[in-house]
């Protein structure tokens, strides 16, 4: 049975759990697209933002704190662990762009300008860089 490696923002196992009946990937195009883990474990283990899987599906990342439920039939901790594609942990950040037309501001090519690059230095891109564009 094939199993996914859990690691931390290090690249450190922090979990490997063999792939069970009911895991899933989802995707909607501009919607959402994660991936679905379950297991059960005697003594719960608590993932941290940033923890990730890398498969042949993609990265996927914990964007939202998890925290797994006792079930009290079988004495174990049950997860239903969702990772994110690794897009869309922009979900979690804010951006604001104000322009008094008075230049003291930013023009919004270079906001835009500033919002690339530090997705580039921020965000490990497997294959290969993407590409943003804004129109105007």
């Amino acid at each position: 049975m094939e199993s996914v490696d859990i690691k931390d923002i290090s690249g450190n196992i922090r979990f490997s759990t063999p792939i069970k009946e009911g895991a899933k990937r989802r995707f909607l195009l501009m919607q959402e697209d994660y991936i679905t883990l379950l297991f059960s474990l005697s003594n719960p283990v608590y993932f941290k933002l940033g923890d990730y899987v890398d498969n042949e599906l993609g990265i996927f990342e914990l964007v939202d704190l998890y925290k797994p439920t006792y079930n009290t039939t079988t004495g174990e901790y049950d997860y239903e662990l969702r990772l994110d594609a690794y897009y869309w942990k922009w979900k979690n950040k804010k951006f604001f762009y104000s322009y008094d037309g008075d230049g003291l501001r930013y023009e919004i090519q270079e906001f835009m300008s500033m919002i690339v690059n530090h997705r580039k230095s921020s965000y490990k891109l497997r294959r290969r860089d993407s590409v943003t564009v804004a129109e105007i």
